[in-house]
């Protein structure tokens, strides 16, 4: 099984547009200093604010909860921009730059002890 070039570039996207939600757009409403973002006196206040006003959109055709934020949404965005975030980009990363080279003593020669000759490919499979 091996993944083409198409399919690797929209898999690095996804992770980047998760990594971007959750470090960038999450914090920017839940962690608002009132916890009021999305009402509609936040959001007459400053009719400029494109984001605000996505999230707002956002939160009242497809997820409410954001309208008032709990405090375990707040803990549950919080890891999600802490631990989350990073490691999806990390991961976006590794793959946009991997490189199998075929080498002696590299993963094709791992391979034969780790049980992967009977067909299941390695990670430098799946991706070149």
């Amino acid at each position: 099984m091996s993944i083409n070039k198409l399919e690797k570039y929209i898999f690095v996207g996804c992770m980047a547009t998760m990594s971007i939600t959750a470090m960038v757009f999450e914090p920017y409403v839940v962690f608002d200093e009132n916890g009021t973002a999305l009402t509609q006196d936040a959001l007459d206040s400053n009719p400029s604010d494109i984001v605000r006003h996505l999230w707002a959109w956002y939160a009242k055709s497809f997820d409410p909860i954001f309208l008032e934020t709990p405090l375990f949404l707040r803990i549950m965005c919080g890891v999600d921009m802490a631990i989350f975030g990073p490691l999806q980009a990390a991961i976006g990363f590794a793959l946009w730059t991997l490189r199998c080279e075929k080498r002696e003593g590299g993963w094709h020669t791992a391979k034969k002890y780790m049980g992967r000759e009977k067909g299941v490919p390695s990670m430098c499979e799946m991706f070149v």
